[in-house]
């Protein structure tokens, strides 16, 4: 009943606007109101009602150009298409643009006489309206919106959600739709959807670590095969992502039952853990520099610790980091945890199979100092500065970071 009642004072609400051209004031849920205002603030029209498409070989030029991430985005709109079971929906892709990239979804909603914009067709709100594609990027986030919500009357058939996906790098490369005609069926997949949206995200992020990485090994050192074995390692939790997500589609064909849920968390949560450690193995395999800023000296170390864990399984050891309070340091972020590397697997280098390294955070406070002290092999050991006006630290090779 209550979205039944919503949804006739928010058509009400979209007639006054059409027939009056007055927005209305506290009716609309406030993302969709914000996005009814910058329609507005567009000249955006209510009444348009198909959206305009690329000339042919603009689209084709579009779809080469966004080659990796169609690749990336296809087995994850495919599973979406096959969460939202037998009802009508469509899975849909656009760039950082809003121009629709790819469609999935069945016969009617793809091909059929009322079926969604397809490839090339431009969604951006200024075109098209508050929509599933156009709206999330203008948004910087997710939104859903439902049968009148929509901004073009032509779209108030369909519930739509969507959300921005981002690169490597933290830009946005495009967004991630659906479209259906209920939404029930709209609620049913939203957390797949969101985890499909990473699992996007974590692909590109694959691609970006494989080209990183056959950059590094052309130096053949040790240190980059020991990264060669990190990568791996890391990107087995997006594989692991995966196999969840498949085994939550499969029971949530019908209805997302608690079990499913749980599932879509746990793969949310690898991929999660996938993110932060490649991050993490960008910054230790490129020695860009950046500014200095304050960091959690307990955090970095622990960061750096997870992410040796299989190296330190091969060889028999056990990683714990002991923190009693917080520790403010002053350093580059990318040579901190360098050295943070380094010092572990010096320690690593130092500790009889069978044993633990033991990571120890304390402060010297006579010399100002936030240290990482490893008790049984106190040559790892590393002393870094906790006031801004230090200057930052200089890289230095493996056998001088405990010095």
């Amino acid at each position: 009943m209550g979205l039944r009642r919503n949804a006739r004072t928010t058509r009400e609400a979209w007639r006054h606007y059409a027939v009056t051209g007055a927005l209305p004031e506290s009716v609309l849920r406030e993302p969709i109101e914000r996005a009814w205002r910058r329609c507005h603030q567009v000249g955006a029209s209510p009444f348009v009602v198909r959206a305009r498409e690329l000339p042919s070989a603009q689209s084709a030029a579009l779809f080469e150009r966004e080659r990796d991430l169609l690749d990336a985005a296809r087995p994850y709109m495919q599973a979406l298409s096959e969460a939202a079971g037998t009802a009508r929906h469509a899975a849909m892709l656009g760039d950082r643009n809003a121009a629709v990239l790819d469609v999935v979804g069945d016969e009617e909603s793809v091909r059929g006489k009322q079926r969604v914009p397809g490839p090339g067709a431009l969604l951006s709100e200024a075109e098209a309206g508050a929509n599933g594609i156009g709206s999330p990027l203008a948004e910087g986030g997710y939104i859903e919106l439902v049968g009148p919500e929509h901004f073009i009357e032509g779209f108030h058939p369909f519930t739509c959600q969507g959300l921005p996906l981002y690169g490597p790098e933290g830009e946005t490369v495009g967004v991630l739709s659906t479209s259906v005609r209920r939404v029930e069926a709209s609620h049913r997949i939203r957390e797949i959807l969101t985890c499909a949206a990473h699992g996007i995200e974590a692909e590109l992020m694959r691609r970006r670590l494989s080209d990183d990485l056959h950059a590094l090994l052309t130096s053949r050192d040790d240190e980059a095969r020991l990264l060669d074995r990190l990568q791996q390692d890391i990107v087995q939790l997006q594989g692991a992502a995966r196999l969840r997500l498949e085994t939550a589609i499969r029971l949530a064909r019908s209805d997302l039952r608690p079990a499913a849920l749980r599932l879509v968390a746990a793969a949310t949560d690898l991929i999660r853990r996938f993110q932060r450690q490649s991050h993490l193995w960008r910054e230790i395999a490129t020695a860009t520099p950046s500014a200095p800023g304050l960091l959690d000296l307990g955090d970095e170390t622990e960061a750096v610790g997870a992410l040796l864990t299989t190296e330190a399984t091969v060889r028999g050891l056990h990683v714990e980091v002991r923190r009693e309070v917080p520790i403010r340091v002053h350093a580059d972020p990318g040579e901190l945890r360098r050295r943070l590397f380094r010092a572990f697997l010096r320690a690593f280098d130092l500790t009889t199979r069978g044993h633990t390294v033991r990571a120890e955070l304390i402060t010297d406070e006579e010399s100002d100092l936030g240290v990482v002290r490893f008790p049984a092999t106190p040559e790892a050991t590393l002393a870094i500065p906790r006031r801004s006006h230090i200057v930052p630290m200089q890289a230095g090779p493996p056998e001088a970071e405990g010095r």
